[in-house]
């Protein structure tokens, strides 16, 4: 049996990536010998649930920067590649991309990137592109989310054929699927989801919202989530003169059973890897408008068919098309009924066969 590693800094720390590697290992481990290696984090902390076949470790206890990480890291693969006798490691991310590649040298293992941002933002911040101009040529396949990423790292990095960067998609999770979902046009509230943080853009969203909300005083907008920047932006809230229309309600464990309730969904986020929020907002019918970020958003919504995608940045532009789907309840309930028209692409059983293309072509 083919025995696959995935490498992460931290999984005992919750968040979009770790829930993806949950789903795709248990997926993964119907066919293969899968193992979760986390370079630090707490050992008897696991925030998801794996099938009992799998088989997880964690290699420094406590939460760790990324720059203590790198000896325990380089160490803690290497002799686990070697016990275990892996022959695919995967290095997610690129908190974890030195230490797997270092510690993968010179044994007979295939080392596979997966990108779960993208390469344009992370080529933004000096140590995030140092790593990746030292360390992905290292590698034997690149994985991005997008299609868009995986043309900019053959640009970037020519060493690669066309064949060794694949995109592979993020599943839309087939208990969200409705395709005979009732579009809701009465209804008067936005929802946005998200990690309250500079990325997701809500202090973009507060700006639309001085204008949009005051125009249209019979509507609310309201903001799942939490994060570092949850009292920033509460206080911009009140600054603006919006805690009658924007109320930031927390988290939620069932945001899912919430959008019928709402007419449309806005993302306003200044980068992305692929944004799931979108594909559940198009399970459920809602309309979307979306700042056309790097990188998903156009390989999600189409724009004028199902949803508005608005240059990035341009404030202005986001809250004209706002207020022109709140006026408008025909386009948004013909945006909602075309929402499942290309959802295809994302559904699991055309992944996880992604997947296995790229292993069994690596070992073969």
């Amino acid at each position: 049996m083919i025995k696959l590693c995935f490498v992460k800094e931290n999984m005992t720390i919750m968040d979009g990536v770790v829930r993806v590697l949950e789903l795709l290992s248990n997926e993964l481990a119907e066919e293969y010998e899968v193992h979760l290696l986390s370079i630090c984090g707490e050992r008897n902390k696991l925030p998801i649930k794996l099938k009992k076949q799998i088989k997880f470790k964690v290699l420094k206890d406590g939460n760790l920067h990324i720059r203590q990480t790198l000896i325990p890291g380089v160490k803690g693969i290497r002799e686990y590649i070697q016990k275990e006798r892996i022959d695919i490691v995967f290095a997610v991310g690129g908190g974890s991309l030195p230490a797997t590649i270092l510690g993968s040298s010179f044994l007979n293992v295939k080392k596979v990137y997966c990108e779960h941002i993208n390469l344009y933002t992370s080529m933004q911040h000096k140590t995030d592109a140092l790593i990746r101009k030292i360390f992905v040529p290292y590698v034997d396949r690149i994985v991005t989310l997008t299609e868009a990423d995986r043309i900019a790292y053959l640009k970037r990095f020519k060493k690669f054929k066309q064949k060794e960067v694949v995109a592979i998609h993020n599943w839309m999770d087939s208990n969200l699927s409705n395709k005979s979902v009732k579009y809701n046009r009465d209804a008067r509230k936005i929802i946005s989801v998200g990690r309250i943080c500079e990325q997701k853009g809500f202090d973009r969203l507060v700006e639309i919202a001085s204008k949009v909300m005051k125009e249209n005083q019979n509507w609310k907008w309201d903001i799942y989530g939490d994060g570092p920047d949850f009292e920033k932006i509460n206080e911009m809230i009140k600054e603006k003169g919006l805690s009658d229309y924007v109320e930031l309600k927390g988290n939620c464990n069932n945001i899912y059973s919430r959008y019928k309730e709402y007419a449309l969904y806005a993302m306003t986020s200044r980068f992305e890897g692929l944004p799931m929020v979108l594909l559940e907002a198009k399970s459920q019918g809602l309309p979307i408008i979306a700042f056309d970020c790097k990188t998903g958003p156009n390989e999600i919504v189409r724009n004028g068919i199902d949803g508005i995608l608005v240059k990035n940045n341009d404030i202005a532009k986001f809250q004209e098309m706002l207020n022109e789907l709140i006026k408008s309840p025909d386009l948004r309930s013909s945006f909602s009924n075309k929402s499942m028209e290309n959802v295809d692409k994302f559904e699991k059983k055309n992944i996880v066969s992604q997947w296995q293309r790229l292993i069994n072509d690596l070992v073969m």
